[in-house]
């Protein structure tokens, strides 16, 4: 009797420490002060964070280029590095991660990324 009660007390302070980190989901690394309490809290991400800030605008733009990279060099999960780039000058592109169950989120941007002009095709006027 003792031990079901211990055990469902535990699993259940479990379950509300899991669901109030996840229900504020994730980390959003361009809020200001962010890095400097993940610094403080959890040094080993902050060290990942600070190589993969520093490294994902030199790889390749494509998703599964940055997934196996981060995957092999960090062992991060939950990679997303959607191929929708924003119309912004210069290009970015929003990077989902997750470091030890802690879910990060950034906005990069691309420094390898080549934008060329291309013109506007004539076309008859619409009458």
């Amino acid at each position: 009797m003792i031990r079901t009660f211990i055990a469902t007390a535990l699993a259940s302070a479990v379950l509300a420490i899991a669901c109030e980190s996840y229900a504020s989901g994730p980390i959003d690394l361009d809020v200001p002060g962010k890095l400097e309490a993940i610094a403080r809290d959890h040094p080993s991400h902050f060290a990942a964070i600070q190589k993969i800030l520093a490294e994902v605008p030199r790889q390749p733009p494509d998703e599964r280029a940055v997934v196996t990279w981060m995957r092999t060099q960090f062992d991060a999960q939950n990679i997303r590095y959607v191929d929708l780039i924003m119309t912004s000058l210069p290009p970015k592109k929003r990077l989902e991660f997750s470091l030890d169950n802690t879910a990060y989120v950034k906005v990069i941007t691309l420094t390898n990324w080549q934008a060329k002009a291309v013109p506007v095709p004539d076309v008859a006027p619409v009458k």
